[in-house]
């Protein structure tokens, strides 16, 4: 029974791992050379730094991130992209500008 739930878990193990790596490879280019050093090849968070003259921490908050934006693939939820993020941003600011528009009507008004 124990070698079942092992061997279940190694199996679930690697369809995680395959499936990763396949979406790994929608990332830019810079990402996915830090994801394949790190989950691929094994290289530690250190050297890795030391490999692309990054300091350790920085290294560490990317390693972080990708695997976050991974995930989010996996969840189907996509970044969005720097047009969407201007057009987003463009909608909160028009949102903004009319709440202050009719908070100023009814302040003049009341």
């Amino acid at each position: 029974m124990f070698e079942d739930v092992t061997e279940n878990l190694r199996v679930e193990a690697s369809k995680f791992i395959e499936q990763s790596c396949k979406l790994a490879e929608l990332l830019p280019p810079d990402k996915k050379i830090l994801f394949r050093l790190k989950f691929q090849y094994g290289y530690s968070n250190s050297e890795i730094a030391k490999l692309l003259g990054l300091h350790n921490g920085h290294v560490s908050r990317k390693i972080r991130k990708i695997a976050d934006e991974i995930n989010n693939m996996r969840k189907g939820i996509f970044p969005l992209s720097e047009k969407q993020k201007r057009r987003q941003t463009k909608k909160r600011k028009a949102e903004y500008d009319r709440t202050r528009h009719r908070q100023k009507v009814l302040q003049g008004h009341s």
